[in-house]
């Protein structure tokens, strides 16, 4: 084994414990806000086997199906080994372990085309790839894309899109036969499409590519880039066409309504996001876990002057580009990584409606902000060779410790939301998804203090009100339940659920009325839900609208023909109006679903006994013991079936 391939194998050596050993907390993390919503509430991605049509249907029904490639991981990750966490943070920590050695392959791609100042002692371009490396793998802001098992869709599509840049590098300066070229570029088109189908941000691929052709491999010359005007323009195309795909066909309509849903304008985002960026940049230099969250509630920038560090952050980012491209051919490499990070910040940072902070939309402009920094740190001190490796070890240190401290936060929904409350206490959705967890784990009580606080802090937020009912509901509060749900109702009319609840809430307050105009919104709104119809048929039987009743119960048996409770209820009915045979039928309808059905049994040996057929009664009596639990029933055939 050559010094070189020892030197690499000990670097990847030293990468993997260092992110075993910062990321070795997270893994038993359990599937926390959108992980929910995009996994484990998702029917599709629950798969038995992998066959095709199977994973056809996962990217047909998953929830976010522009993104194919990281659903099939998921759905792939549930074959194996179903919703244990565990395997899902594997995954993701591989993920990122190969996305450092990505970065550290990248920079010393850069640093070829690049000159560096040299010594003879060490080596610096791989000090400097290594650290680069290092800083992406350690850094506690990585956390959000890491320990955040949907947040998969970002680090995949990173890893893609990396292999893809570094493979089409290797081509362009490769000396090698035309074929090998070839399929080098063919791999490079493939792993960006794979890219793609895992997140939206790929589509800058091309452009990353055209900047690394014009600063590394032509100089920076203008002239190149008049003469490749048309290549320029296909890039721009395909990024076009990429927004067509993922957009619709009116990319620019669909922004425009997206906005709808936001309490912002696109105006207000994008002056918004002249702040954001700049926090961005605070977060990379100052990591402290007391400064990351899950949510940020960011305050809006409403002019250039509301606030006025909304002005100074333009005006900054105005200085820090135009320095960049200024000083493109005395500071190339710094020029590029301050161009990559701008750029890939473009996507979710201008005018896409989107939420206006996350801390994952920094993991692939990372890689820019790595690699400049290693860059310079090493060149400062390129003459302290102990001094050098102290500085690099102490400061992966401190950001490996981050990140191990940072994922503690992440052991439960729970201690979560409590970590954004305690960041924020301004954050509406860290009440809201609080309460709703301790809503589902019985602490209802307290739950109710924070649902409250959501809805003070964001009057028009109908799930909250829709959930602050449904606990009150649990304690028996039914007159301020009801109040919440018509609020919600009044916000959102076209939820069925809300509807739904709300009949039942009232038909437990005795407002059968007002329950059924409630149960008739929810059907009309989704007709074939099957409860609905069961509960409906429940309140006209209580006010012996028999015909109505029986009509819904026989809706709710076919939407859901394995309802037995519908066919006893169905008997019931009959048994009451003196149908008696029609009454057994359905009985034993019920019985042919549930084999032991208790409720059942008891009353189809009364219609029995109703009908005088005593010898049918007794022989269900005698076969089955249960029925002896009805001590009124048991008398009567005690005494009959001797």
């Amino acid at each position: 084994m050559s010094v070189n391939t020892k030197l690499h194998v000990g670097l990847f050596l030293f990468l993997f414990v260092i992110v075993v050993s910062i990321y070795a907390n997270s893994l038993n993390v359990p599937f926390i806000f959108d992980d929910e919503k995009n996994i484990s509430h998702v029917e599709a991605i629950h798969i038995s086997d992998l066959k095709f049509n199977t994973l056809r249907n996962v990217v047909a029904e998953a929830r976010l199906p522009t993104r194919p490639i990281a659903n099939i991981s998921f759905a792939i990750n549930f074959y194996f080994d179903k919703l244990n966490v565990y395997s899902y943070h594997v995954v993701n920590i591989l993920i990122h372990f190969i996305n450092g050695i990505l970065v550290y392959f990248l920079t010393r791609l850069i640093l070829q085309r690049h000159p560096v100042k040299d010594d003879r002692v060490f080596s610096p371009v791989f000090l400097i790839a290594a650290f680069a490396a290092s800083i992406f793998i350690a850094h506690p802001i990585q956390t959000q894309s890491v320990t955040y098992i949907v947040q998969r869709m970002n680090s995949m599509a990173t890893l893609f899109y990396l292999l893809s840049l570094c493979v089409y590098i290797v081509a362009r300066q490769i000396d090698g036969t035309k074929w090998l070229k070839i399929v080098l570029y063919v791999t490079a088109i493939f792993s960006w499409f794979l890219s793609l189908g895992c997140k939206e941000i790929a589509v800058l691929l091309p452009i990353t590519i055209l900047m690394f052709e014009w600063y590394f491999f032509r100089n920076l010359e203008w002239s190149w880039l008049k003469q490749n005007l048309p290549f320029m323009l296909f890039a721009v195309l395909l990024i076009v066409a990429s927004a067509y795909f993922y957009l619709g066909g009116s990319p620019i309509t669909t922004i425009q309504e997206g906005y709808n849903a936001r309490d912002f304008t696109m105006y207000e985002r994008l002056l918004t996001q002249s702040r954001v960026i700049v926090f961005y940049l605070g977060l990379f230099i100052l990591p402290l876990p007391s400064r990351l969250n899950l949510i940020h509630e960011f305050p809006i920038s409403s002019s250039l002057f509301d606030p006025v560090t909304t002005a100074i952050a333009i005006i900054f980012h105005i200085l820090v580009l135009g320095i960049a491209i200024l000083y493109a051919r005395k500071y190339r490499l710094i020029s590029f990584c301050i161009i990559w990070f701008y750029l890939h910040l473009s996507i979710e940072s201008t005018l896409i409606p989107l939420e206006i902070i996350f801390e994952h939309r920094l993991y692939l402009p990372m890689t820019g902000l790595a690699i400049a920094s290693a860059y310079l740190l090493i060149n400062a001190l390129i003459n302290y060779k102990n001094t050098t490796y102290i500085v690099c070890m102490l400061i992966i240190f401190l950001l490996g410790m981050g990140t191990h401290i940072r994922n503690e936060t992440w052991k439960s929904a729970e201690v979560m939301w409590r970590d954004v409350i305690n960041k924020n206490q301004a954050s509406y959705r860290a009440h809201y998804n609080l309460a709703t967890e301790l809503s589902k784990t019985g602490r209802v009580e307290e739950s109710l203090i924070h649902f409250k606080h959501a809805i003070r802090l964001k009057p028009d937020h109908a799930n909250a009100h829709i959930n602050f009912a449904n606990a009150l509901k649990k304690i028996g509060d039914l007159d301020n339940a009801i109040e919440h749900y018509t609020i919600a109702s009044h916000i959102t009319p076209d939820n069925f659920l809300l509807h739904y609840n709300m009949a039942h809430t009232l038909s437990l307050d005795g407002k059968y009325n007002d329950a059924i105009n409630s149960y008739k919104k929810s059907i009309s709104l989704v007709p074939d839900y099957s409860p609905t119809h069961y509960n409906i048929a429940e309140i006209y039987g209580v006010l012996n609208e028999f015909k109505l009743a029986r009509a819904h119960f026989y809706k709710s048996i076919k939407y859901d023909p394995s309802l037995a409770d519908a066919f006893v209820q169905i008997g019931i009915i009959d048994a009451k109006q003196g149908n008696y045979d029609s009454a057994v039928i359905h009985f034993n309808k019920a019985l042919n679903i549930r084999k032991d059905y208790q409720f059942a049994n008891i009353n189809l040996v009364k219609t029995y006994i109703l009908k005088n057929d005593i010898d049918a009664a007794c022989k269900i009596f005698k076969g089955k013991k249960d029925i002896a639990s009805d001590i009124q029933l048991k008398k009567i055939l005690t005494d009959k079936c001797d």
